[in-house]
């Protein structure tokens, strides 16, 4: 549905200009929450990776307990499908968490 803005009174317009000004910094601020998630779940799943060598069988049950103890959900869920999909691509088990 598309409407003339023009044709509305002055003071709801620019309510409804506020409420898009509102909706877009709240969608700019989910972008950069986004890519810092990234970030970070780069630099987790590379230093889990890397402790692997050294945990050897005792790796799996290890990287659990690294995830546990993560606060941040959206960091564990992104770690989560990486690792999975590492896992698969290993040619290893489908659930290493």
């Amino acid at each position: 549905m598309s409407f003339n803005l023009s044709q509305l009174p002055v003071d709801q317009r620019a309510a409804i200009q506020q409420h898009r000004q509102c909706c877009f910094e709240n969608y700019q601020q989910q972008l950069q929450l986004e890519a810092q998630v990234a970030v970070e779940a780069a630099w987790e799943f590379s230093r889990l990776l890397a402790a692997r060598g050294e945990k050897k069988a005792g790796w799996r049950d290890w990287v659990c307990q690294q995830l546990i103890e993560l606060d941040d959900p959206r960091l564990v869920a992104k770690l989560k499908q990486r690792l999975n999909g590492y896992m698969r691509g290993a040619g290893q088990s489908t659930q290493p968490a």
